[in-house]
């Protein structure tokens, strides 16, 4: 077929690869421009025919981002065609034979792989040719299923293949499969569990030449020593030979992986060398009880002795002889040393490492208090997981409810612009949508389902947990800021139109709109009560001639301004107390403002930290710029923004009453932006490493330092 061919709608611009039952060309439709992978049968049986025709209908049935998606179908003077997203990347073939993936990104991608596979088994799909070269990773780490060739769904099975026959790639089949019997969901848990395997060792788990469906499989730490015993234990249950043994289906195969990310447990080679340690230090026991019983002059004492001997050695706490129990100030003193030594280690071994400890020390009370609060403060300094890899910009966040997180971005390579709303808990994506223009706006209900957000194209609303939902066009205006009233009734939105304009979503009819400003109007907030209003502007203050920012509280009910704050350099970030009797204002320079709004004017409670009761001439909460702000549910202040280098962040909680700092936590990478959970529980950060979720909480003090 030539380059400039032409099929239905779309012009074909060049061939991305070959295979037995056709060819994948990129395509660009004439009419919207959008380029996408057009698959074509030049020509086949009608047995060839109906599995082309099946895995159309296969894809079309599955909505997941882990799944390629298909568009439409249909017949051409070339033949049989479908129309689907063209994935751009390399395909997981060709990543490892690079080498294995590091074992959090391992674990990461077969997860959501899995997840997709999953959603193939949820409509009864059956992929039977899962490998490596058949999942494309984007550049943005996404894996992504291709070819479902070979895929089955009852509605579909035609017994297309005589009795016996063999489909699949036969390095990836189950041993069933090899036997000739029907592929299950449980076989593409065992090639799930082979392509983990790769992912984590860089190798195949083919052994002397023969299939793995035919052979006993290694377990990965004994190809890697540093890979952990509880991924041994995942990986054989994906591979066991009896299908009864496997997981149930993809979906269960997922869970077991998000549990292995959250406590990937100690590797193989040290559990090797404990048990070595263990056996040693019992046969150095057995010995000495020995000589006892012979008369080496241990007397009654030996079996004792010998106890204590053998559970320091292997503990490596105690005495280096049979002494018996130490001394309470030596085990008080012990015990200190052992803590220190773990709050060397990185937050995520910290908190591992500690929960054993205080497990194993349940009678050293006052160690007991500094190990707990010590955890407590590790679990606040590494994420909970990474919802999006580097490689973006524009990257919006907000939460959903309590179980949801949505966030946005430009995605670099190749250049698509996303909104993705996911399960808080388990990382499975709810919603996705692919949108024309980056979003520079984006809002949640509170305590409901609907989302707002904008774009140059517009201000739309999406309820993205209803089936087939679409975002529906709310104005043409595009919008720098919004926010949603506590009732969800109100939404407010402002941008270089100068006005601050609200929506009533219940009533419909025009909106009604406040102003006019100067400039730009890109920060809003609402009261708790849905009354208030407060707005950043461009001359909000009605100085004019200034460029600084300034801040309006409106009453809505009223239609004016009852508070007006005076001009200052820029603000990041606003929030109203969930009593709606102060007002925070997060500035450009890292100064965090406190308004208290009880009176008949705005009166400043504090600027920034205070020390020891002296003011401060330039007082930052901040020494970098202060890009978010957040009340938790008990009224404390959440804050976040990059140092001053802009290579790392800090998370600050605030009394909002005094000013005094409760507690900090430093990020290895600069925070651009944050919002807070309606329970307060979580955070969701826009930093330099990417999308992440990270608890939320007040460092507590540790007892003794």
């Amino acid at each position: 077929m030539e380059q400039s061919a032409r099929l239905g709608d779309y012009e074909l611009l060049g061939c991305l690869g070959r295979g037995g039952m056709g060819a994948v060309y990129r395509a660009r439709h004439l009419e919207l421009g959008v380029e996408r992978a057009l698959k074509v049968l030049a020509r086949g049986s009608a047995t060839q025919v109906e599995r082309f025709r099946r895995e159309a209908l296969s894809l079309a049935r599955v909505q997941h981002p882990n799944v390629v998606r298909v568009h439409e179908c249909g017949v051409g003077e070339c033949g049989f065609y479908f129309v689907m997203d063209l994935v751009e990347g390399e395909t997981l073939e060709r990543v490892v034979e690079r080498g294995p993936l590091p074992l959090d990104r391992a674990l990461e991608v077969a997860e959501d792989l899995a997840r997709g596979v999953g959603a193939l088994h949820e409509r009864g799909i059956v992929h039977r040719d899962l490998k490596p070269a058949n999942v494309v990773l984007r550049v943005d780490g996404t894996p992504v299923v291709l070819d479902l060739g070979l895929a089955v769904a009852p509605e579909f099975d035609r017994r297309l293949t005589q009795t016996g026959a063999l489909l699949g790639t036969p390095w990836y089949m189950s041993p069933e499969q090899t036997r000739g019997q029907p592929a299950t969901a449980r076989s593409d848990v065992y090639a799930l569990g082979l392509i983990l395997f790769e992912l984590t060792t860089g190798r195949s788990v083919s052994v002397g030449g023969g299939l793995p469906g035919l052979v006993d499989l290694p377990a990965p730490s004994s190809v890697d020593g540093k890979l952990p015993r509880a991924l041994d234990r995942v990986f054989a249950q994906a591979t066991a030979r009896s299908p009864d043994r496997r997981y149930s289906d993809a979906g269960a195969f997922a869970e077991a992986l998000a549990a292995l990310r959250a406590d990937p447990g100690p590797s193989g080679r040290f559990v090797r060398r404990a048990r070595r340690a263990a056996w040693a230090a019992g046969m150095g026991v057995a010995g000495l009880v020995l000589w006892a019983s012979l008369g080496g002059g241990f007397g009654g004492t030996s079996r004792t002795a010998g106890a204590s001997a053998l559970r320091s050695s292997v503990e490596g706490t105690g005495p280096t002889q049979a002494s018996g129990p130490l001394p309470e100030p030596q085990r008080h003193a012990r015990a200190r040393r052992e803590l220190r030594r773990l709050r060397r280690l990185p937050p995520s071994e910290r908190f591992r490492a500690l929960g054993r400890w205080i497990e194993g020390h349940p009678e050293l009370e006052e160690e007991l208090a500094l190990a707990r609060a010590l955890r407590h403060n590790a679990r606040l300094e590494f994420p909970l997981r990474r919802l999006l890899e580097p490689g973006f910009s524009r990257g919006r966040v907000c939460f959903l409810g309590k179980d949801w997180a949505v966030w946005s971005a430009q995605l670099q390579r190749p250049y698509r612009c996303l909104l993705v709303v996911e399960e808080r808990a388990g990382g499975k994506r709810v919603a996705a949508r692919e949108v024309s223009s980056p979003i520079e706006a984006l809002a949640a209900e509170p305590g409901g389902r609907r989302l707002a957000f904008s774009h140059r194209g517009g201000t739309f609303l999406w309820t993205p947990g209803e089936q087939g939902a679409e975002p529906v066009l709310l104005s043409s205006w595009a919008m720098a800021c919004l926010a949603f009233s506590p009732d969800g009734r109100l939404l407010a939105g402002g941008g270089e139109h100068r006005f601050l304009i609200v929506f009533d979503l219940e009533a419909g009819g025009e909106p009604r709109r406040f102003g006019p400003y100067r400039g730009l109007v890109d920060r809003v907030a609402f009261g708790p009560k849905g009354r208030y209003l407060a707005c950043v502007g461009e001359g909000a203050s009605g100085q004019r001639g200034v460029k600084d920012d300034g801040l309006d509280v409106w009453d809505l009910e009223a239609g004016r301004v009852v508070y007006r704050i005076e001009a200052f350099s820029s603000v990041n970030a606003l929030a109203f107390s969930p009593r709606g009797d102060r007002l925070v204002v997060g500035g450009g320079d890292g100064r965090l403002l406190v308004y208290g709004l009880e009176g008949s004017e705005p009166r400043a409670e504090f600027v920034g930290p205070r020390e020891s009761g002296v003011p401060l001439r330039r007082p930052s909460a901040h020494s970098g710029s202060l890009r978010g702000v957040a009340f938790f549910p008990d009224g404390t202040v959440c804050s976040g923004g990059p140092r001053l280098a802009e290579r790392s962040g800090t998370i600050r909680v605030w009394d909002a009453a005094d000013g005094r700092c409760l507690g900090s936590v430093d990020l290895p990478t600069p925070v651009w932006r944050l919002a807070l959970s309606p329970d307060g529980k979580a955070l969701l950060l826009v930093t330099g490493r990417g999308i992440e979720l990270w608890p939320a909480g007040v460092p507590v003090p540790v007892p003794g330092g």
